[in-house]
């Protein structure tokens, strides 16, 4: 049985900490001689969508105190630079504190191709970096939060988007990106951000619309310079492609869910905080994001990544099979998050010929297929 630590203390840095401890308890450190760390930087400038320097301070302690092993903490930006993100947060002063940790961009990694498929279900492949797939170790650390295609965003989906590769943004950046004297990011990110501004501001249900979405799909779907994006070729197919993705060796070997400020509603970068005070960490990364969902308020069966890796056996899916320890019990922090608004269109990615792909990586199903709601 898959066990999931749910904690809480006094501030941010004793609640991951108190969780990181009871995971990081049970494992036989001499195997490990690679770690990566893996936060969620989403956003240079929106703090809320990050993962916040005192969750990334509680792992790196807890695992300096039980191994000398080199550490990494990796990040890949989606359009933003890399090293933006870690001098905006204080990465570097804290990785400084440490012997044998190192900052490092992975959009400038080798890039091992990883199957995945297009809009077509044709197949294609997709680049991932190699310091993560290499890695002994992987620890994901990042706030759990409401999405604008997947529903919500936890520990896979994190390791995963960070790990593709992104040509966009240069590796180290102009020094006058981080003091803010000017915006030296290419034309395309530029243009991409206008665009992404205006959308926003259109009413939810002009945005719904199709002839508004099949264009931007189609405008992520063919970015070759980035992986990230085409990730991007549909609903249903960017559900496919993260199960695809975790099968091929993106889960994170350790899910640390910083859940002390979370995000609701239009996540995962313009959503609202959410005070819930609480963190959550496990060995199986499928039962961490599973129960973490759940307690947002989405099952297992209605976001389809996560309910690909549950029908494939990439984990434990079923929230009656996990084992919660800690000193907080589920039901009391159980709370509906506010969706994205556009929810409903995200609620499409159920596809009868995406689940004959996910049917032929079945070995044994022991339940029903189940549905999304409506």
């Amino acid at each position: 049985m898959a066990t999931v630590y749910l904690g809480r203390d006094l501030n941010r840095y004793r609640t991951v900490r108190r969780v990181v401890e009871a995971v990081y308890a049970r494992l036989d450190w001499a195997r490990y001689h690679h770690i990566v760390v893996k936060p969620n930087l989403v956003s240079t400038t929106k703090v809320l969508a990050d993962t916040h320097p005192d969750a990334l301070r509680a792992v790196l302690d807890v695992v300096r105190d039980v191994t000398d092993a080199p550490i990494t903490v990796a990040e890949g930006t989606a359009t933003q630079n890399t090293w933006v993100a870690f001098r905006r947060l204080g990465y570097e002063e804290i990785v400084n504190r440490y012997k044998g940790v190192r900052l490092f961009d992975l959009n400038t990694d080798e890039g091992i191709p990883l199957q995945a498929f297009d809009r077509h279900l044709r197949p294609m492949r997709l680049r991932a970096a190699r310091t993560v797939l290499d890695a002994d170790l992987v620890i994901s650390v990042g706030p759990p939060k409401t999405h604008d295609f997947v529903i919500v965003t936890l520990s896979i989906k994190n390791t995963i988007m960070g790990t593709l590769i992104s040509r966009f943004a240069p590796e180290p950046p102009p020094e006058h990106i981080i003091q803010g004297a000017g915006d030296a990011r290419p034309l395309p990110v530029r243009v991409l951000r206008i665009a992404r501004r205006a959308y926003d501001m259109l009413p939810p249900r002009v945005q719904a619309l199709p002839i508004l979405e099949t264009p931007r799909f189609a405008f992520m779907a063919r970015e070759v310079r980035s992986d990230k994006m085409r990730m991007h070729q549909s609903y249903s197919v960017l559900h496919l492609n993260l199960f695809m993705m975790a099968r091929q060796g993106l889960m994170p070997h350790i899910s640390v869910i910083d859940g002390w400020e979370a995000m609701e509603g239009d996540g995962p970068t313009d959503g609202t905080r959410v005070d819930w005070r609480l963190a959550a960490a496990s060995t199986d990364a499928l039962a961490a994001d599973a129960l973490v969902a759940d307690l947002m308020g989405y099952p297992v069966h209605e976001v389809g990544y996560l309910y690909y890796c549950h029908l494939t056996g990439l984990g434990e899916g079923d929230v009656r099979r996990i084992q919660v320890q800690g000193n907080l019990d589920p039901g009391a922090v159980r709370r509906r998050f506010r969706p994205h608004r556009l929810i409903a269109n995200q609620r499409r990615w159920w596809d009868a010929r995406v689940m004959d792909i996910v049917r032929s990586f079945v070995t044994n199903v022991h339940e029903p297929i189940m549905y999304p709601r409506a």
